[in-house]
């Protein structure tokens, strides 16, 4: 049987929608093995831990998988159901946990100060590192 015009624009729009293979963010891998380590170290399954957490399981499957990033929520939710610590988990995504979010915004001036620093191109990298040893030390009353 001959194809027509319509069958091959049919064919050439099938190949097109084809989506290709999510790829794993290599910069999560280490963090989101670890999160299935704990997960099935509690005895969870994807479905329990996903409801605990209070994200679809599916999405809980491409976390661990490294194919997405949790978002802040989602990290809370990991944090109290693995009882891991939020901090950790959150700068492995490269995110803010939602409390020290909810403190910059609350005191600016914090925020401000980390940005002037972060963002200054005339300070050395050395120069922003004491910086913010500084502001460390003295915030946890270490000399």
């Amino acid at each position: 049987m001959e194809q027509t015009p319509l069958d091959n624009k049919r064919k050439e729009t099938k190949k097109r929608k084809a989506k290709p293979k999510p790829q794993p963010h290599p910069e999560f891998m280490k963090i989101s093995q670890q999160l299935r380590k704990v997960r099935e170290s509690k005895g969870l399954t994807l479905v329990d831990a996903s409801q605990k957490i209070g994200i679809g399981f599916v999405f809980l499957s491409e976390i661990e998988r490294a194919l997405k990033a949790p978002s802040s929520d989602a990290i809370e939710g990991i944090a109290r159901t693995y009882e891991m610590n939020e901090c950790d988990i959150a700068t492995a995504y490269r995110r803010v946990p939602n409390t020290v979010l909810d403190a910059l915004t609350e005191h600016k001036e914090l925020l401000y100060m980390i940005y002037n620093i972060s963002s200054d191109e005339t300070l050395s990298p050395e120069l922003r590192k004491q910086l913010f040893d500084g502001i460390v030390s003295k915030g946890t009353g270490n000399k």
